[in-house]
């Protein structure tokens, strides 16, 4: 199934009022391109499935183009987001970088998902996104692989930029019947070669208490990276609560 869309966004002018606001997340860099008038079109292709055993139909596979165009001002640095996983190059420009969207779903227990984005100006891949998501079925429900990489590249003719990339792995699972459980959270940064931020957590439940003891290894920048540790101890008692140290 091909689905072609297009949509018209009519934005006020609050582009005076927007750069006011701290950066924080997406709230305060919407995704939409903050330019009064701008279209965004998308040409989506869909692969429909069906389980073997008569389930309900899903959709297996799907790649998506998308770009917005500006029809009055061009988008600039200043104007806030634009299509998610974007970001607009220096100076003006009509149109935003491509993003291509790559979702792939084989079974209910494994997602895969890929981005990239193409400048319009550099004319090279500006970032690029990998993620994969595994999660047991069955007797295996406890257990979980979550893995994602993310990359920018650095783009020709800007001053101070630089590449990026991290990968991020978290994993847990359930050990002796369920009583005990381990997980496992690694931020990585390839393009350094160090550990961002490693934390790991073990935990044991009885009829009526759980404990949890958490290690956890990260960088603080003062201003040069400095590893730090720190310990964490919760216990939680039935038809009580949960107290906790770090």
């Amino acid at each position: 199934m091909i689905e072609p869309r297009f949509r018209y966004v009519y934005t006020t002018n609050v582009t005076g009022t927007q750069q006011e606001i701290i950066r924080f997340d997406t709230v305060d860099t919407p995704f939409l391109p903050v330019v009064p008038n701008s279209v965004e079109y998308s040409l989506t292709q869909r692969l429909i499935g069906k389980e073997k055993d008569g389930g309900s139909a899903r959709e297996v596979l799907s790649f998506s183009l998308r770009q917005s165009v500006s029809l009055s001002k061009p988008f600039t640095s200043s104007t806030g987001g634009n299509l998610p996983g974007t970001t607009t190059p220096p100076g003006e420009n009509k149109f935003t970088p491509l993003l291509a969207s790559l979702h792939v779903n084989p079974y209910q227990s494994l997602t895969f998902d890929a981005s990239a984005t193409f400048g319009n100006v550099s004319h090279q891949l500006d970032q690029l996104s990998v993620a994969a998501n595994l999660v047991g079925t069955g007797t295996r429900a406890d257990k979980y692989l979550n893995f994602s990489w993310f990359s920018s590249f650095r783009q020709p003719g800007v001053t101070g930029a630089t590449s990026n990339s991290q990968i991020r792995l978290n994993t847990g699972t359930s050990i002796l019947s369920n009583r005990i459980r381990a997980d496992a959270q690694l931020n990585y940064d390839a393009h350094l070669g160090l550990f961002l931020e490693q934390r790991y957590i073990v935990g044991a439940n009885a009829s009526c208490y759980g404990l949890a003891v958490e290690y956890r290894r990260y960088l603080v920048y003062d201003p040069l990276p400095e590893p730090r540790n720190s310990f964490g101890l919760a216990v939680t008692l039935k038809n009580v609560g949960t107290i906790g140290t770090h």
